[in-house]
């Protein structure tokens, strides 16, 4: 049977590290004499409570080096619209891991290299053509976790949270980061939960460890104003070397059925781990500690922007979700104003494009594609708007941060001087992470 640890954090983390991989070994077992380790942990934003806390990255470093490990690389790959260098600075994660003795590695700077995903057999679970079977990954992580496979621990780092496109983002989804910040935006629909389980084929974690001191709810990237809905205490650290199992048991907690979330089910089809909650040995009282979250976002936007979707598709795991949520946090934490329409999805009636604001933002390539066109040919220059691509999300926020009246600065996380300072330095180092402008007109 599969192996998960739910276990309740005390008072040293270090310890509580221990003690999650006892029933597996312990550390020495999971690391099998190699002295590298790659810890890729969830930084997706600097946001509070988005990131997978310096605190639980310091104690994890601490406990593998302790345990044998000679080189702990920490690293990720921001989301869009941000650099992993300035996410790690304001976040405390880049001090805390170099404090423990690991090598911080930035994810967005450095070479690629293009690797493919597994061929599309018509056979398997939920096999549908992508529009692009390539995808780019850092040369370190291909070095790494490919080619020298053999010879690295690759731990896996995600945070306790739901997902407002993918139900959760634990550790299967965590692997995201790994991709390309350019190659997210193909693909970034419906067919986003088999390229994460595609993606799960080609690297495979050893361990697992997700930081459950706190679940964030209502989707992954919480509204400060919304922080008393949005988070609720666990205080557990859950492990386990299936990810698939790790997945299945932390949706549980959530009051997820593992079966309702496509890439969780997908992965179990294809046999890269154990879902089923019948033959995963659980450590720990899973039942005392489940709750009954939501995945989706809070209803709570601004009503002088009016989103009108396509009848025929409008995907949450592309267009629609990640639009909404920016949204929401614009309009509540920087005061965004609105005044616009919003346009996402495909099938469209001409005679719905009658109502729609003098500005309209077309988001996303179906929308782009069916009505474009048309929009251009009624509409100025200055009032349009597109955000190209499936979830092109530095486009969205370059849009959204126009019209709604926010400074870029406004949402910088550090001193603009200082962001710029980093920025530089990213620059310098080849840095691919695509970025809105700092300035808007």
């Amino acid at each position: 049977m599969s192996r998960v640890h739910v276990a309740e954090v005390g008072t040293d983390l270090v310890q509580d590290m221990a003690r999650v991989f006892e029933p597996f070994g312990g550390g020495k077992k999971v690391l099998q004499g190699r002295d590298e380790v790659v810890v890729k942990i969830n930084a997706v934003e600097s946001k509070p409570h988005c990131y997978t806390p310096p605190d639980f990255v310091e104690a994890l470093v601490r406990y593998l080096i302790r345990e044998g490990a000679r080189r702990v690389y920490v690293m990720d790959n921001c989301t869009q619209g941000n650099f992993t260098r300035l996410v790690f600075h304001a976040t405390g994660i880049t001090r805390a891991a170099r404090r423990a003795g690991a090598r911080v590695v930035f994810l967005d700077e450095g070479p690629e290299e293009r690797i493919c995903l597994p061929p599309a057999d018509a056979t398997a679970p939920g096999a549908i053509p992508y529009d692009q079977q390539e995808i780019g990954l850092p040369r370190i992580i291909v070095d790494k976790l490919i080619r020298n496979r053999s010879s690295i621990t690759y731990i896996n780092v995600p945070k306790f949270k739901t997902h407002c496109m993918t139900t959760v983002t634990l550790g299967i989804k965590n692997q995201w980061g790994l991709v390309a910040q350019k190659d997210r935006i193909a693909d970034h629909n419906h067919l986003l939960p088999r390229k994460l389980v595609d993606i799960l084929e080609c690297l495979r974690p050893d361990f697992t460890l997700i930081d459950a001191r706190e679940a964030t709810q209502h989707g992954h990237y919480p509204s400060q104003r919304l922080l008393d809905r949005v988070l609720v205490p666990y205080g557990l650290i859950i492990g386990g070397d299936d990810v698939v199992s790790v997945d299945a048991v932390a949706c549980h907690l959530m009051g997820f059925p593992w079966p309702k979330v496509e890439h969780i089910r997908l992965a179990h089809e294809r046999s890269l781990g154990t879902a089923d909650l019948d033959q995963i040995e659980v450590i720990g009282d899973l039942e005392r500690h489940r709750r009954e979250l939501s995945w989706e976002l809070l209803p709570i936007f601004p009503k002088d922007v009016d989103v009108h979707k396509g009848e025929e598709l409008c995907c949450k795991e592309g267009c629609a979700s990640n639009v909404m949520a920016c949204l929401q946090v614009f309009s509540l934490d920087f005061q965004g104003r609105g005044g616009f329409s919003i346009v996402m999805g495909k099938g469209w009636d001409p005679h719905r494009l009658e109502k729609l604001q003098e500005r309209v933002m077309v988001v996303g390539k179906c929308a782009v594609e069916e009505v474009g066109e048309r929009l251009r040919s009624t509409r100025a220059p200055d009032s349009l708007a597109f955000s190209n691509g499936c979830n092109n999300l530095t486009e969205t926020i370059t849009c959204l941060a126009k019209w709604m009246k926010i400074s870029p600065h406004r949402m910088m996380a550090v001193h603009p001087l200082r962001s710029g300072l980093l920025l530089l330095q990213a620059k310098s180092r080849g840095s691919t992470a695509s970025i809105p402008p700092l300035w808007v007109r």
